[in-house]
């Protein structure tokens, strides 16, 4: 795998509030913070996850703080159901960089590579 793609797996059941959302935040500057170029998410969602209302604007506004260091993300679901669910999610968190969803490891980590 390229050294400028960041894996996130999510494998249990999370539910992202404010503190949750914040923790996210930091461990993410901490790691982008000495990368010089911009990085490729490859997030992988094998279990389920909630937001709340809150943890899901402190996410927005923390992901507009960080696009200038992402080319790119991947969303690797598990169901059809969870893939639309996804397509929402991004619609608003609207971030500036491609973003692309899919159900299989291989044609999500493909694409990464491609770009």
């Amino acid at each position: 795998m390229e050294p400028n793609i960041l894996v996130l797996e999510y494998e249990e059941d999370i539910f992202i509030d404010v503190k949750v959302a914040e923790e996210n935040h930091t461990l993410l500057l901490e790691y982008l913070k000495d990368k010089p170029e911009k990085i490729k998410l490859f997030v992988i969602v094998s279990a389920k996850i909630e937001v709340t209302p809150q943890g899901r604007m402190v996410t927005k506004n923390y992901n507009k703080e960080m696009e200038y260091k992402i080319l790119c993300q991947a969303i690797v679901v598990k169901s059809y159901l969870a893939k639309i669910l996804s397509y929402v999610y991004v619609k608003i968190l609207n971030p500036k960089y491609e973003s692309k969803i899919f159900t299989s490891k291989e044609k999500a980590l493909g694409w990464l590579n491609s770009k």
